[in-house]
């Protein structure tokens, strides 16, 4: 199914959000988009919506063009859009790989999920970006729908360069 407008812009807003937080901290960052992952031990793969690899994991995967998910790390955050669809079946494909941290968001609220052993756990704050809170998040995302995108997208960098 192709996705919405309504999808694709809230998809689009949260990947600036993690862009421009990494950019206001100084933390490195490669937004692998929603790249298709695969691991032969793992029955299935999964496509996020996006996903990011922050900090150390950029310099390991930095200049590929293929990832081999039996030697690379996985993306330290994927981020889900749930509109019309449910994102919750993707968690235990996450946790398979090792995702450290999910964010899903389904147009009213932002909930935060972390890795502990094999499952996840909700959380008020996203450890790979500063302690950042979903209240934190959900309050940018409806910024972006009264300030223009570059002013927007500098607000964030300038919050962000104070954590």
């Amino acid at each position: 199914m192709t996705p919405s407008f309504e999808h694709e812009r809230l998809n689009w807003l949260l990947a600036d959000i993690v862009q421009a937080i990494a950019f206001g901290t100084n933390l490195p960052i490669e937004h692998a988009g929603s790249t298709d992952f695969q691991r032969a031990d793992v029955e299935r793969g999964f496509q996020p919506d996006s996903c990011f690899y922050l900090g150390d994991h950029v310099a390991v995967i930095h200049g590929q063009q293929r990832l081999d998910m039996s030697i690379d790390p996985p993306p330290d955050l994927v981020v889900e859009v749930d509109v019309t669809n449910r994102s919750l079946y993707t968690l235990p494909l996450y946790a398979a790989i090792g995702v450290p941290e999910v964010w899903r968001f389904d147009s009213a609220h932002i909930i935060l999920y972390r890795l502990g052993g094999a499952t996840y756990q909700e959380v008020p704050s996203i450890t790979v970006l500063a302690g950042v809170s979903a209240a934190d998040l959900l309050r940018f995302v409806q910024l972006a729908y009264e300030m223009p995108r570059k002013a927007w997208f500098f607000h964030m960098m300038q919050w962000a360069e104070s954590l």
